[in-house]
């Protein structure tokens, strides 16, 4: 019969898990939905990563109650129902198979770690727990992938590639135009502009804002070529930002995992001093083999 504090403490972490794993899904889902995919923005990491850490604190914690059948409904449920809840929205089949595939990648895992543990004379949190936080991670990496495909929009249509790539580059490139034209032109010679503007003015990349300054419309101009270069693999688009949204996720997941092992030792630490833990000393006997 399991004791009070036993399901007390389950029945939290449970909670507690389901909410986070809700939350880094909705931060997911609120990238896809940006479609900002090529801009860098440090509030938006740092907060992807802190909550993928107290996830994975959270998932650490519960195995306290691990050891039976209920470790996988203390543990991997509430990260499934999450899942289910959050993808439900867009397409209910999917939210099936995601949540459904998601439940066995983390009943391997626990099972593996479970396995781990019962093998060590000493926990260690670093060690025993290494396989099923990094399965955690990673499901929800592939999960981030599968959101661009069941997302209602089209991306191939939405996203303008090259104008996110022209607000990156137009500054530099402009400036390497415009002082090679410069070394080409002398003082702008009169006859020489005459023909340059006339080609430029055909081709829409011309903008004469004074009589002495030529100004080339340099985003245009690469927002058409880059635009007119992916136009034949627009349907790739989708599966490319899957790859980068995956991508991006497991880097945002290594970086948390780093986290994780440098202080996971400490959280466990003042877990036991906080009578968190039972701490309960076994015999056992050691198999060794030698020559």
């Amino acid at each position: 019969m399991k004791s009070i504090g036993y399901y007390l403490k389950s029945t939290t972490l449970s909670l507690l898990l389901f909410t986070e794993s809700y939350f880094l899904l909705t931060l997911i889902i609120d990238f896809v939905k940006a479609q900002n995919f090529l801009s860098f923005n440090l509030g938006y990491s740092i907060e992807t990563i802190l909550v993928m850490l107290l996830t994975i604190y959270t998932f650490a914690l519960s195995i306290g109650g691990w050891g039976k059948w209920e470790q996988y409904l203390i543990a991997g449920f509430p990260v499934c129902i999450a899942i289910f809840i959050s993808l439900f929205k867009f397409n209910a089949n999917y939210a099936i198979l995601a949540a459904a595939s998601s439940f066995l990648i983390l009943v391997y895992d626990m099972r593996k770690t479970t396995l781990l543990k019962s093998l060590l004379i000493k926990f260690d949190p670093k060690m025993v727990l290494r396989f099923s936080t990094k399965g955690l991670l990673f499901i929800f990496s592939i999960v981030g992938g599968a959101i661009v495909f069941i997302y209602p929009a089209d991306f191939r249509n939405q996203i303008n590639v090259g104008r996110q790539i022209a607000e990156i580059t137009e500054e530099p490139v402009k400036k390497a135009v415009q002082s090679k034209l410069e070394e080409q032109t002398g003082q702008y010679d009169p006859a020489t502009m005459a023909v340059m503007e006339e080609e430029l003015r055909k081709i829409g990349i011309y903008d004469k804002s004074s009589a002495k300054a030529l100004d080339l419309n340099m985003k245009d101009l690469i927002e058409k070529q880059v635009n007119n270069s992916v136009e034949p693999y627009k349907n790739l688009i989708p599966f490319v930002i899957a790859l980068y949204t995956f991508g991006l996720l497991q880097l945002y997941a290594t970086v948390a995992y780093v986290l994780y092992i440098s202080t996971i030792d400490v959280i466990f630490w003042f877990a036991k001093y906080l009578k968190f833990f039972k701490v309960n000393k076994i015999p056992v006997e050691q198999e060794q083999l030698t020559f």
